[in-house]
């Protein structure tokens, strides 16, 4: 099993679309978060890349 190298956000007034990409690229995860979700996210996920998008 693969496991996200790379968090990519989308950066809304209110949500939050993050992404997850592995090694090679792939896709792995996909969701959309509100503010307080996605501080909770990052929180406890393992160190990774993370790029963001406005």
């Amino acid at each position: 099993m693969s496991t996200i190298k790379t968090i990519g956000i989308d950066l809304g007034k209110s949500t939050f679309h993050v992404v997850g990409h592995d090694f090679s690229g792939q896709q792995l995860y996909r969701h959309k978060f509100s503010r307080a979700k996605l501080l909770q996210f990052i929180s406890v996920h393992e160190p990774v890349l993370i790029a963001m998008a406005s």
